[in-house]
């Protein structure tokens, strides 16, 4: 009877610090301040069951937005709290439970990086993706056709992180399920995605196809690192990123099992954020949080030396020149160290699987 209990106490006492949170940041002035300078975007562009594209900075695409008109039906800064605090429980779930304490450190290691700080200053939609690949881990386990369909569309809202992670994904997925909640999943997903592309996927591929922040100083892919130092680069940087990244997962064997670990998770979203067209360096909190948390229970030098990489950016604050000038060259070598220690440390982590 004590589960239970525990349970309940545990939902009851998440619930009041949902409430508090949301009454007090309810009364903060937000609305001219560089907080919630992400958010505030979504939240204009989905307020009341809407879907502003062409008149707002939103990009979310439309399968997506059932999840987010709950949150913007709050006054602004209530949904940025809710928001965050939502972020804070996705992260906790991305620690694997090797022992309290050093879940506990974990989950303090992960929330209070500065890629999670920032996440919560700016209302990001980073808890979308990183919920989604947990759902999607968790499916691949139990063959649950529901978490399958609900990672799905939670996975891709945002594409250009998971896109790479999403192939392999599928592959495996089609090769190692049954048929009947392979097709369970399929017609949930397009019963929820069809009608909303319907309605608005005309006006979100044209919002995607005028996107103005691609080779930006705020991009962090390889294509926009190498444009503004050596463009050739990238013609040799991305086979090669993509070939050592498939092939180390083939040897980990990957090829032979039924889901993917959660560092093979996290090996693939940093590989695909390098590799896409854009990355914003917000979206690092992706990979960090699932290749840096399972590193930690794990591999615990190895986790510390990648949150440790992920902070130095808090020494930097000050440093105006810096972060609009060097900032997303820095968040492509976090990237690739994500990618480097997943990618060399797979082996030693392949039994422990996401927990969900």
């Amino acid at each position: 009877m004590r589960a239970p209990w525990r349970s309940l106490a545990v939902v009851a006492a998440l619930g009041l610090a949902a409430a508090l949170l949301v009454r007090g940041f309810a009364r903060l002035p937000i609305a001219d301040s560089g907080l919630a300078i992400d958010w505030k975007h979504i939240w204009s562009g989905t307020r009341h069951f809407s879907a502003h594209y062409g008149l707002t900075e939103l990009r979310t695409p439309p399968w997506a937005l059932p999840f987010l008109w709950p949150l913007s039906l709050l006054p602004l800064a209530s949904s940025w709290a809710l928001l965050g605090l939502l972020c804070l429980c996705v992260l906790a779930l991305c620690v694997p439970r090797t022992g309290r304490l050093r879940w506990a450190a974990g989950v303090l290691l992960l929330c209070s990086s500065y890629p999670a700080l920032r996440q919560l200053a700016d209302g990001n939609l980073e808890l979308l993706v990183i919920g989604g690949i947990l759902l999607l881990l968790a499916a691949a386990r139990r063959h649950n056709a529901w978490l399958l369909a609900a990672g799905v569309l939670l996975a891709s809202a945002k594409i250009q992180e998971t896109w790479l992670f999403l192939l392999v994904y599928g592959w495996q997925t089609l090769r190692c399920w049954p048929r009947r909640p392979l097709l369970q999943a399929a017609g949930l997903v397009l019963a929820l995605a069809l009608p909303l592309l319907a309605w608005k996927g005309g006006e979100w591929w044209l919002a995607m196809r005028t996107f103005p922040w691609g080779g930006t100083l705020i991009d962090s892919s390889l294509a926009a690192v190498s444009g503004r130092h050596a463009a050739w680069l990238l013609w040799l940087l991305w086979p090669t990123v993509l070939a050592i990244t498939l092939a180390a997962l083939w040897r980990s064997g990957v090829h032979k099992a039924s889901t993917l670990t959660q560092l093979q998770a996290g090996a693939l979203v940093a590989a695909g954020l390098l590799l896409a067209p854009y990355a914003a360096s917000n979206s690092v909190l992706t990979p960090l949080a699932l290749a840096g948390s399972a590193l930690w229970a794990t591999l615990p030098a190895r986790g510390v030396l990648l949150f440790a990489a992920a902070n130095i950016p808090y020494g930097l604050m000050g440093n105006l020149q810096w972060r609009l000038t060097q900032e997303s060259d820095y968040w492509c070598v976090v990237l690739l160290l994500i990618l480097g220690l997943s990618l060399s440390s797979v082996r030693a982590t392949r039994n422990v699987p996401a927990k969900i």
